[in-house]
């Protein structure tokens, strides 16, 4: 019986371990962080950010006044987010491997962030997207091979 009930616990654990994998596959990890950044899940559960942390969709990202926060995307792309800015990472799909099916759209509220665009959006211009209410590029650099860096800093209107 003791047997049984332990095969069942097994069970359980490997069925919700695999949903919550499944539910938030890594869309990057926090590589650096200075001063007070935080990761803010879906769900609204704000954490420290750390070296090492997994950053997945649905993730927002926020720095202090005197925060700074990098992050490397599973797709080997960069973002280096300034003082006092939200990003969320509203869709991040990648499986290793260029299809058409991968996509990154990022939403940048307020604050400004520098990226280094990964495989996504190398063939499919499309996918990858950084939604923005106003913003000012600083610049466009190609750094070879369909990469773009792209500085990107939003302004309230009236201010």
């Amino acid at each position: 019986m003791k047997s049984l009930k332990n095969k069942c616990l097994a069970i359980l654990l490997w069925a919700v371990s695999g949903f919550a994998w499944g539910q938030g596959a890594p869309a990057g990890n926090v590589i650096f962080t200075s001063g007070e950044a935080r990761v803010i899940s879906a769900a609204g559960v704000a954490r420290d950010a750390a070296k090492g942390m997994a950053v997945t969709q649905g993730d927002t990202l926020v720095t202090g006044r005197a925060g700074a926060l990098h992050v490397r995307m599973s797709d080997a792309g960069f973002i280096a987010m300034r003082p006092d800015t939200r990003l969320a990472v509203r869709e991040f799909a990648w499986n290793g491997k260029e299809d058409g099916l991968e996509k990154s759209v990022l939403s940048l509220v307020q604050g400004g962030f520098r990226t280094i665009t990964g495989v996504i959006g190398r063939r499919t211009k499309d996918n990858y997207q950084v939604i923005t209410p106003t913003a000012t590029t600083d610049g466009i650099a190609s750094l070879g091979e369909g990469v773009f860096q792209l500085n990107v800093t939003t302004h309230v209107l009236g201010q």
